[in-house]
């Protein structure tokens, strides 16, 4: 794993659980284009801090619990009394107090100063909204994703039903190009949707990484 100036490798996810998927197998034909995805959760969220987020008052989000270096995106399920998704943010690598060091977002010092609860932070680089809102009983009811009380992964077919070129751009960092992550990040910020979804799939059934383009040699 590449990390970045200010990481440390004291972070690991050796002891995190495995991910958890209880929406696998959707109908009744067990369609397998309902497999959890590493790359993306859905994120439970008071629509407070979704606000502040789309402001970009809010250039991180703040949690107790450690999430997989393979998640890129976060799904932001708003608390009641919305209970629904309308914005998806793209994260970068996590960080830990003392690493921040940007008194510009809301937080962000209290996070360093290690006045928060919360023991890990995600840079947000960019935020998308939906080209309609998602409550959670649709979600529930037609893609089999219970609304999270933390946060679920998210599965294909919620992606077919909201694909990229289908969300507005509210905002975009340079740093979501730049960042130094791992293979599995720089493939998932870097592919088109529909690329990343045939390499998902070959990843979850065979194991094996997606490979990043490589460059044309000079002639």
């Amino acid at each position: 794993m590449i990390l970045e100036k200010n990481m440390t490798p004291e972070i690991s996810i050796k002891n995190l659980p495995p991910t958890e998927c209880r929406n696998q197998g959707f109908g009744s034909t067990g369609n397998s284009s309902n497999h959890c995805l590493e790359t993306d959760i859905i994120l439970a969220i008071k629509p407070e801090f979704v606000e502040a987020i789309r402001t970009q008052e809010k250039n991180h989000e703040y949690r107790k619990y450690e999430i997989k270096p393979t998640v890129t995106r976060f799904w932001l399920y708003k608390t009641e009394p919305i209970n629904a998704i309308r914005y998806v943010i793209n994260v970068g690598p996590i960080k830990i107090p003392g690493q921040v060091q940007d008194p510009t977002g809301l937080g962000n010092d209290d996070f360093d100063k290690g006045l928060k609860k919360c023991k890990y932070a995600y840079p947000i680089l960019g935020m998308q909204q939906l080209d309609k809102l998602l409550s959670g009983l649709i979600m529930e009811k037609t893609i089999a994703i219970p609304p999270p009380h933390q946060y679920e992964y998210a599965t294909a077919e919620l992606l077919s039903y909201y694909p990229n070129e289908t969300m507005k751009q509210i905002f975009y960092s340079q740093k979501l190009k730049s960042q130094n992550s791992t293979k599995f990040q720089i493939y998932a910020t870097r592919t088109t949707q529909e690329n990343k979804l045939n390499q998902i799939f070959k990843y979850l059934t065979t194991g094996e990484i997606p490979l990043l383009d490589k460059p044309q040699a000079k002639r």
